[in-house]
């Protein structure tokens, strides 16, 4: 059973310390136990963090659920107790653009923003990376350190 902090702190790292870790596509993804799985999209800060907070979680589920009745059916507490987080790759980045280009006005997170924020990102510097994260524990707040390595 998944128990999801109130927030999940992401703070990305690149082997080269003097590499800024900023505007970079992240993806969290929920594993339902029932149908399709959850996934939410969210771009670095200048610090290189991001926070994905429980209610960005519901948030997430309840969108899914209202915009697609027949391919999402999972609560957040029935899913698995772990989240994969992952540096998308370019190919990744250019699938979701396409994918929100479609659905923005009309999925309600999905904004002209964050969509020029995802073209701007600079995953295209780094390697892709999946981390798997275990949240099976009650507790207000977790942070994960994932270590990227810079192409050259």
């Amino acid at each position: 059973m998944l128990i999801f902090p109130e927030a999940l702190i992401v703070k990305i790292i690149c082997n080269n310390r003097e590499i800024q870790t900023n505007d970079l596509t992240v993806i969290l993804c929920i594993y339902a136990p029932f149908k399709n799985n959850y996934n939410l999209l969210k771009i670095s800060d200048l610090n290189g963090e991001i926070c994905f907070t429980r209610q960005d979680a519901l948030n997430e589920i309840d969108e899914s659920m209202n915009m697609f009745l027949m391919d999402y059916s999972s609560q957040l507490h029935e899913c698995m107790e772990y989240v994969d987080l992952e540096i998308c790759t370019t190919t990744d980045v250019e699938n979701a653009l396409k994918a929100m280009k479609l659905y923005v006005g009309i999925i309600p997170s999905i904004t002209q923003e964050k969509i020029e924020q995802v073209k701007n990102s600079r995953n295209h510097l780094f390697y892709p990376k999946k981390v798997r994260v275990y949240l099976n524990e009650d507790v207000q707040k977790k942070e994960v350190f994932i270590e990227i390595n810079e192409k050259k």
